[in-house]
């Protein structure tokens, strides 16, 4: 397997503007012509269409891999923090697969996101740390913390706070999806 040297790294919004066509989102460890797109070195990187084998016509987003199904993830009871206004609810995520799950498949670093697709947007959530670009495009996320090995390790548990913001009082509902590496969520 070879790496493929990723030299474009533009933002986001001067990408997209640039582009003619949406880009296609590409996993992060999906098979490319020249090998698979794992070296990934910051959290918004896109390659140039020819890479995927296409003729052109625009960038291709490197997303970082949906790891859904290999944790449980169990979310608690809403608490409503008086002091804060916020509601607070932890996740519990247990890696239930036989492998590790690592931030960034080269350095084994970067964070693991937690994106909460469905989320209404009346309904903030305090402590996101951005917007998916992949999967459901625009679902708020939060880095999720490891610890200091930087990987959730088989049968490794750990949990976070999620704050939301609902003033008003509205259902607080997603879909948690769990997404692994320093490519695009």
């Amino acid at each position: 397997m070879r790496l493929i040297p990723l030299a474009l790294l533009v933002t986001t919004a001067l990408l997209q503007t640039a582009c003619d066509s949406p880009a296609t989102p590409l996993s992060a460890t999906s098979d490319l012509t020249n090998g698979p797109a794992a070296a990934v070195p910051a959290d918004r990187l896109w390659l140039p269409r020819e890479a995927e084998g296409g003729s052109g016509g625009g960038p291709v987003l490197i997303c970082a891999p949906n790891v859904t199904e290999k944790v449980s993830i169990k979310r608690g009871a809403f608490r409503l923090n008086r002091a804060t206004g916020r509601f607070v609810q932890t996740v519990t995520v247990t890696n239930v697969s036989s492998t590790d799950i690592f931030g960034d498949l080269v350095t084994h670093k970067d964070p693991i996101h937690l994106a909460l697709s469905g989320l209404p947007t009346s309904i903030g959530l305090f402590n996101a740390a951005g917007t998916t670009l992949c999967y459901v495009v625009g679902s708020r996320y939060v880095a999720v913390d490891v610890g200091a090995d930087e990987r959730l390790t088989a049968g490794e548990t750990v949990n976070f706070d999620l704050e939301f913001v609902n003033p008003l009082n509205l259902p607080i509902t997603y879909t948690p999806v769990l997404i692994a590496g320093g490519a695009a969520p």
